[in-house]
Parts: structure tokens; sequence; C-alpha cells
């Protein structure tokens, strides 16, 4: 579908869904827990449904009243063998749930979108080798099967992706005995990790972490009420919008978060003092809405670029290229990205969101100021389907 975007400023309030990484997360602990756990502030998304129905499928039992998801907790033990989980297009459901198939010994089939199944597992694929797990794709599908992984010392490359890491953080808890997790490589989006030991911390699970993470042997994670905190992500692009002439206050949101996301607002106030150098090693979904806003004050310079390929898009290119009808050069590079500035803008541009609910967002923030469309609009059910929807209930007539 494509969605029209009049020139003009939004002034308003909007308030921001729960995070999408911290509802993964907790659904997670809660679904593999001892006992009915309820969770405060929950709202669906693409993303989240993926997951809420692949857990239904191993075995919990979860129902959605209003804004609250009550979760009847099932065991690794009693996952059913020969399980098929539809992943859709969410690469946290599929990278955190591939490791309960590796703890359970039970065969799973992974479903979901070509390019979600094209996203880099190695991490995986290195750990199931050394540890008699077949892993494999076929049929478009991937497939788990194999030795029973028991408690013990494992590696895990980090450079890739922190799911990889945080995956095993909220699997192992369920072994009998203690594991250490050894991290190789630079890790990257660190904050994920530090969210995946608030959420588990939460559900009775304490993991001791200094050069390496320690899994204490706790039996699993214990039914809880937990209260998801707003999506600072889903907010990036509105204190974009900000950044730019709008005045929309952003409700929702906990400014003392441990999400890596809640940066934007001071990587905002640097890209307006102009050509700002910004690492995004820690916060590569801010790349689109910082590449998207670059262009009005003098440029940027963006490094830590390298996984954005791997996203739901190569968000880099994609950025770059839907950037260049509004005349702005950008050059993407090993590594970094280049944003310059342009004098003017044109009117009524039509752009693409590549299938990409970060971009869609992103490519607004210009639209706001130049007007015109934005064809695949629908994407961003995947983490804020109400995002059109709220902008347009406060844009000034």
């Amino acid at each position: 579908m494509t969605k029209i975007i009049p020139k003009g400023l939004y002034c308003g309030e909007i308030t921001v869904p729960p995070s999408k990484s911290i509802l993964h997360r907790a659904l997670i602990c809660a679904a593999f827990a001892d006992g009915e756990s309820v969770i405060h502030n929950f709202a669906v998304c693409d993303d989240v449904i993926a997951t809420v129905e692949c857990l239904r499928k191993l075995g919990a039992a979860i129902k959605i009243k209003g804004s609250d998801a009550v979760v009847k907790g099932t065991s690794v033990e009693d996952i059913p063998d020969g399980v098929t989980l539809d992943c859709r297009e969410s690469g946290s459901t599929l990278r955190f749930l591939i490791p309960f198939a590796i703890i359970s010994g039970k065969t799973m089939r992974f479903k979901g979108s070509e390019r979600l199944l094209s996203r880099p597992m190695e991490a995986y694929q290195t750990l199931c080798d050394r540890n008699g797990i077949d892993m494999h794709i076929e049929d478009g599908a991937l497939f788990v099967s194999g030795e029973k992984l028991e408690n013990g010392f494992f590696t895990v490359d980090g450079s890739v992706s922190s799911q990889f890491v945080s995956g095993l953080m909220l699997a192992l808890p369920h072994l009998h005995g203690y594991s250490v997790i050894e991290v190789e490589g630079e890790t990257v989006s660190k904050p994920y990790i530090a969210m995946t030991l608030s959420v588990l911390s939460s559900f009775g699970v304490n993991l001791s972490v200094s050069d390496r993470i320690v899994v204490p042997s706790c039996a699993g994670t214990l039914p809880t009420e937990y209260t998801a905190e707003g999506d600072w992500s889903a907010a990036a692009p509105l204190f974009a919008l900000n950044a730019v002439g709008s005045e929309i206050t952003v409700k929702g949101l906990e400014n003392a978060s441990c999400q890596g996301d809640r940066a934007i607002k001071l990587l905002l106030g640097r890209l307006k003092r102009g050509k700002a150098e910004i690492d995004v090693t820690d916060c590569p979904d801010l790349a689109p809405v910082l590449m998207a806003v670059a262009p009005f004050f003098y440029g940027a310079h963006l490094t830590g670029t390298d996984r954005l390929e791997g996203k739901e898009s190569d968000r880099g290119r994609a950025m770059a290229e839907e950037l260049g009808k509004f005349g702005v050069p950008v050059t993407v590079g090993e590594g970094f990205i280049d944003v310059g500035e342009v004098d003017e803008f044109p009117e009524d541009v039509t752009v693409s969101s590549r299938s990409d609910h970060r971009i869609a967002m992103a490519l607004t923030v210009i639209l706001s100021y130049t007007g015109g469309k934005v064809e695949g609009e629908e994407h961003v059910s995947k983490s804020f389907p109400d995002f059109f929807t709220l902008l347009d209930q406060i844009r000034e007539k």
C-alpha cells in the first residue's frame, strides 16, 4: 500500500508501544516458567505475534487480554518433537528459540521469510557442530535435531549479533547445572545483552557477568508479573521529526532504560551541531533515522555499520538509494556510511519502504518536509502498527 505524507509539521502527544525487544524476552521467560505470569503493557505487532504463536506451539498457553498477556508456562522437557515454528520475519524469534531446540534434544523446523533465513547463523552452526547437533537449511526451512545439549562451557561469536548471546542466556538456565558463556570477538549491541540480563532477573534468574557470563543452576525462570517499558526504537523517528521542526510530545518511555536506542536524543543533538561522527555499533537500528536527519544538518559520518546489510533490508544501501531521490549524496563503505548535505530538497517524492519498517519510518522524516508518498507503508506493522495513524491524528492542518 502507498501512504501519502503531506508536507507539514506534527504537533501533539504520541505514546509509543512497548519495546518489542523486551516483549520477546519476557514472553520466552514466562513461557518456560513453572506457573502463570502476567505481562502488563503488552501490545501486538508482527514480530511479537510471531513469538507468541511459536511459544504456543512449544506448549505455552498465552492469552491476550487487553493490554495484558497471561502466560501459563510449559517445560523444556515437554516441548513436542517435530514441531514447525513459523518465525515470519522476526530475527529475535528465530535466534532466541533455536537454543531451546538445542537444549531440548527435540527436532524443530523453523520457517520464515527468505530474507530471514538468509541472515547470519554461523554462531549457532558452530555451536551445533561442536556438540553433535544437526542444524541445516533444507527446502526453505531451518532444521535442528540430534543430541541434547548439556550444561557446560560454551563459546559464541558476539561480533555479528548479540542475539546469539541472548538466545543462550535465555535457554541455558533451564539446564541442570551451571554453564559458562565465553563471548568471542568484539561484542556488538551490548545494551541488548544488558536488556536480557534485566528481564531474566525479573523472572528470578540472576546471571553473573564479568569477562564471561555465568549461568547458575537454577532450574529455570519463575512466574511473575512484569511490566514492559516503552520502545525507544519506535520513538526514534518521532524525535527525528522534532529535530526537523515538529513538536511531538513522546510518552511511555523510561529515561533510565537499558535500551541502547535511548541514545537517539543525544545523537540527534550531535547531528544538529553539524557533520557529526557517530558510531552505531551498539544501536544499529538508529542508522536509518540518523541518515534521514543528517542532510538537514550538513551531513554525517556513521561507523559500525557493517551489520546493516543483514537486517530486514540492506539498510545502508537501501537508505542510500532512497536518499538519492532527494538529491542527497551517500557513500556506503566497509564499516562506514557518509551522508552528505543538499541545498534544496525536491518536493513530492515517492520512496519505497524496501519492505522494512525502519526504512518506512525514517523516510517519513524527510517527507514531512517535502511531501510525497511511501510505497509499502504496511511494513510498519512489524514493530509500530499505529505509526502512520497516530501521526495523522496530530498533523497540523
